[in-house]
């Protein structure tokens, strides 16, 4: 059995900020070569071929095979010395823990706008019962609470083969009035908690869409959650039927619970989770149908 390589998210404030910004390096027409270890990395962004270019194994390459430009990015899953490791693009960093055979992405660059969606192209080819991952996160420190909260998010995750060049839009979710002072990217080719070998995914065109229109509809549906606070059970109450996907999310952007929604209420097992705050949005044909947060006490 293939041994592999677990990864995580942790959050990281980078300290100051900066407005108006698009996604560096978003078409990946930049790459910057590393002579010594034979590789080539897109500028602005982290990947693993640092650690698996001592085997000459790289799990993201540059590829001619555009969406647009000269170059795209190819992420792919790859054995590495006896570990499955996944291609990814970070705009924060890519670190290794080789003692506990774990990796985490971390960081991410100064960041004060909040855009309405995450504009992109791509081809995907999962493994079987595979999925792709693309994420952006977006972050505060708080000096009253002492930590980094999640206060954005938008999400996809690939589990079709898409075999030509396809342009998606990612709704961005926002809880709350404040702005960010961190934004993060990541893109990785499989299931980082059960990770499988050939999953690849092409990447071209990152960028963010600042129109309101673009996918981004507030309240369109109605919503409520009860109990709230709550500690074993949580009902979502819906203002229509819907047919749509339910995502909830932790304060570190992480989705805890996903479950498909057909009708006007749904009933979710969250005694599992931790005491904190929750985020959650209901998302239908990549738009936003509804958002929101609840409490759970212990």
């Amino acid at each position: 059995m293939k041994k592999t390589l677990l990864f995580g998210f942790i959050s990281f404030i980078m300290g100051f900020s900066v407005s108006a910004q698009q996604i560096p390096n978003g078409d990946l027409e930049n790459w910057t070569e590393n002579v010594l270890l034979g590789f080539e990395d897109p500028d602005d962004w982290q990947t693993p071929n640092q650690y698996t270019a001592l085997l000459s194994v790289f799990t993201t390459t540059k590829v001619s095979d555009a969406a647009s430009g000269n170059y795209a990015a190819k992420l792919e899953a790859k054995d590495v010395g006896g570990f499955i490791t996944p291609g990814v693009i970070t705009l924060g960093d890519f670190t290794v823990d080789f003692v506990n055979n774990t990796a985490y992405l971390t960081g991410g660059i100064p960041f004060t706008d909040k855009p309405a969606a995450l504009t992109g192209s791509w081809k995907n080819f999962p493994a079987s019962g595979d999925f792709t991952m693309i994420i952006v996160y977006f972050t505060k420190y708080s000096s009253t609470k002492g930590q980094t909260d999640t206060i954005g998010i938008g999400q996809m995750l690939g589990t079709e083969t898409v075999d030509s060049w396809t342009a998606f839009s990612i709704p961005i979710e926002f809880f709350g009035t404040e702005d960010p002072d961190t934004m993060n990217l990541h893109v990785v080719s499989s299931n980082m908690l059960n990770l499988q070998l050939g999953s690849s995914i092409y990447v071209d065109d990152l960028a963010f869409e600042y129109e309101a229109s673009v996918n981004e509809i507030d309240n369109k549906v109605e919503a409520s959650v009860f109990p709230n606070p709550a500690s074993e059970n949580v009902t979502f109450s819906f203002g229509q039927a819907v047919n749509a996907e339910l995502n909830v999310y932790n304060n570190e952007g992480q989705v805890v619970y996903t479950a498909a929604i057909n009708g006007k209420t749904h009933k979710a097992d969250i005694s599992y989770l931790a005491t904190g705050t929750y985020f959650f949005s209901l998302v239908e044909n990549n738009q936003k149908l509804s958002s929101g947060q609840f409490m759970i006490s212990k």
